[in-house]
């Protein structure tokens, strides 16, 4: 991802509740996407810039489906945070994300001991529910991180500002 320093700027941080490492650990790069919208700057996807992306998991294992439902998970939480904050565009997201969920639903596979897909479903809306418990800061449009919820980033952060030990 690539963004303008003015951008940036006006954006603010990743939220730090989201990705790698964090309470909800993906959709950093969906939300501040959203978020750079909002700010009223563009977003271009462009096929001249290529990404070797080593997050892939194999499916025998089960490790793609449990990505896939902790992506779920995220977005429900970020849809949530978004509505919270008073951005009535996240209805719309939440009722595609609903409406695509349930149109992917398979309850008869699992007769033949086949995946239903219902583990999306069921993920993105405890991420829904999950949304609702960390303070948010609507002018920023981010959760803010309790002291019981701090991100690994957060004390980092705090630690470089601190005088070095002799």
């Amino acid at each position: 991802m690539y963004v303008r320093r003015e951008a940036a700027a006006k954006v603010g941080e990743f939220d730090l509740l989201l990705g790698a490492g964090a309470e909800f650990r993906s959709s950093e790069d969906w939300d501040f996407t959203f978020r750079t919208l909002a700010a009223g700057f563009r977003v271009v996807e462009s096929a001249a810039v290529q990404v070797v992306h080593h997050g892939g998991r194999p499916y025998a294992d089960g490790s793609a489906a449990s990505l896939l439902r902790m992506n779920a998970f995220s977005h429900g939480a970020v849809h949530t945070k978004l509505l919270r904050c008073g951005d009535w565009v996240a209805l719309v997201l939440l009722v595609e994300e609903l409406w695509s969920s349930l149109r992917l639903l398979r309850p008869l596979a699992g007769l033949a001991g086949k995946p239903t897909n219902a583990g999306r479903l069921l993920s993105y809306c405890r991420g829904l529910a999950a949304g609702w418990a960390p303070p948010v800061d609507a002018g920023t449009r981010t959760f803010r991180p309790s002291s019981a919820t701090s991100s690994p980033l957060q004390s980092l952060r705090s630690s470089s500002t601190e005088a070095p030990q002799p």
